[in-house]
């Protein structure tokens, strides 16, 4: 039989309150069991662990259950506050820290347990509790590409992915895919070869489809990958000389493939197809004659296609305009859009009158306005110049500073904040850029040493990805963390 009793406090102590001890039979004292605290027995993320996404959930696993004080912890962003909610398990061991305002990236984050005791009022063992997040997170490893240009395409969820190259000498297309930030990038079993151009783009149901040039470059087709083969969905269509292309879905699953066509006597026009999502036979159905007016604009080039949030196709080219009174032609650059059954002017010429457009390409934000990313040369700059436009009563304004340099490859794209993304690659140095109606804010990419490609592109959740080939030829992708 035990017997409990009342231990003394001690001498001079003004605490009224008495810890309760159990006596043995023979009148020995044995401790309360439960006077040992609770420890912490599972974090995630882990004590140190680093390149962890930001939106990975903030656990931590008590030994036993737990009860909250007013404060049980707090997290901190490089020694900053950041509010949040913390919400325990119906078991009361697993609390959940849910930041209530988003973290600066990078950082190293850290929590501080507080107000955490057990059941008994024992005081939580707090250890230490940090881990970084970096700016960018990279998806699968980097791998052996043999090849120079890169594609990315990315499909339903945050991490399934697709990057296409080509293996230079060989023109070989090349197709990966990884459905997790961890996984290693897997080749998928067929290639399509030899073309000397190609493009990709991922609907809805994560299906891969692909616009390949013919080895001639004189005819464009429509392929899609199903069960380890290219099936032709579409084409082949004539394509100008050293023509482009581009494809696109838009939220009904309508396939979008715009590209430079031949129109003899070395005239070019733009030209979209459509292709419904209704199955086979495919049927195809182009928007108009062309996008531009053969009439006024002979020699037209492709540039850009992109969808507004209601599907509406934008798309940016240049045409062939006389230089008064010298030799020669400049290239002037356009936008147009697809509404009231008919390809309607996007504001003015991007270019001056003495300005030759290198490229153009246009993208738009959450509230449809165009924006353009433009380069531009003329015979009194010894450089060109990049310019962020956007269309303003009917005129396109510059945003933000020039870019001064020799432009090797850029992307456009809306994020999901309704903000713009951009990476452009000016004389060997990968810029990326936000832009708010305020101007633009470069986002640095963590320890990218030189390379020889980029592509960039946005994830379904309106994420910015960055694909490039370093020198030594390996492939690798980041993914913003957000």
């Amino acid at each position: 039989m035990f017997l409990a009793f009342a231990a003394p406090t001690a001498c001079g102590s003004s605490d009224n309150t008495s810890a309760t001890v159990d006596a043995g039979p023979d009148g020995e004292v044995i401790p309360d069991p439960d006077t040992v605290p609770p420890q912490v027995v599972f974090r995630t993320p882990t004590d140190g662990e680093a390149k962890v996404a930001l939106r990975k959930p903030i656990r931590a696993t008590f030994s036993e259950t737990v009860k909250f004080g007013p404060r049980p912890a707090t997290l901190r962003a490089d020694g900053v506050e950041i509010p949040c909610t913390f919400t325990l398990s119906d078991n009361g061991t697993v609390m959940t820290i849910t930041p209530t305002a988003e973290p600066p990236v990078p950082a190293t984050l850290s929590v501080e347990f507080g107000d955490v005791t057990d059941l008994r009022g024992n005081p939580l063992v707090r250890p230490p509790w940090t881990w970084s997040v970096p700016r960018w997170l990279e998806i699968g490893n980097s791998f052996p590409s043999g090849g120079l240009y890169p594609m990315l395409a990315a499909g339903p969820g945050e991490y399934v992915h697709v990057a296409a190259l080509f293996d230079e000498p060989a023109r070989t297309f090349r197709l990966y895919q990884t459905s997790t930030p961890t996984t290693s990038w897997r080749a998928l079993a067929d290639s399509r070869n030899p073309t000397p151009n190609a493009t990709i783009a991922v609907d809805a149901d994560g299906s891969i489809v692909a616009a390949f040039a013919s080895e001639s470059g004189e005819s464009v087709s429509v392929a899609r990958y199903t069960t380890s083969i290219w099936k032709t969905i579409g084409g082949p269509f004539p394509l100008a000389i050293n023509g482009s292309f581009s494809l696109a879905f838009d939220k009904r699953g309508t396939l979008i493939l715009a590209y430079d066509a031949a129109a003899g006597d070395g005239a070019a026009n733009v030209i979209v197809q459509a292709l419904e999502p209704l199955g086979e036979p495919w049927q195809w159905s182009q928007l108009r004659n062309s996008v531009n007016d053969p009439s006024t604009e002979k020699a037209a080039y492709f540039q850009s296609l992109t969808l507004n949030s209601e599907g509406i196709p934008y798309v940016s080219y240049r045409t062939e305009r006389p230089v008064a009174g010298e030799e020669g032609t400049i290239l002037e650059g356009h936008v147009r859009a697809w509404t009231q059954g008919q390809w309607q002017p996007i504001g003015d010429s991007v270019s001056a009158p003495d300005e030759d457009v290198r490229s153009l390409m246009v993208a738009v934000d959450a509230t449809s306005s165009p924006f353009a990313i433009a380069q531009l040369s003329n015979r009194f700059l010894p450089k060109a110049q990049m310019r962020i436009l956007r269309l303003e009563n009917s005129k396109w304004t510059l945003v933000g500073p020039e870019l001064e340099g020799r432009n090797n490859s850029m992307f456009f794209g809306r994020m999901r904040d309704g903000h713009l993304f951009a990476y452009v690659s000016v004389d060997g140095d990968l810029r990326t850029l936000d832009v708010a109606r305020e101007g633009w804010t470069r986002i640095p990419l963590d320890a990218v040493g030189p390379f020889n490609g980029a592509a960039g592109t946005l994830d379904p959740t309106g994420i910015p990805l960055i694909a490039w080939i370093t020198e030594p030829g390996n492939l690798s992708v980041l993914r913003w963390n957000r």
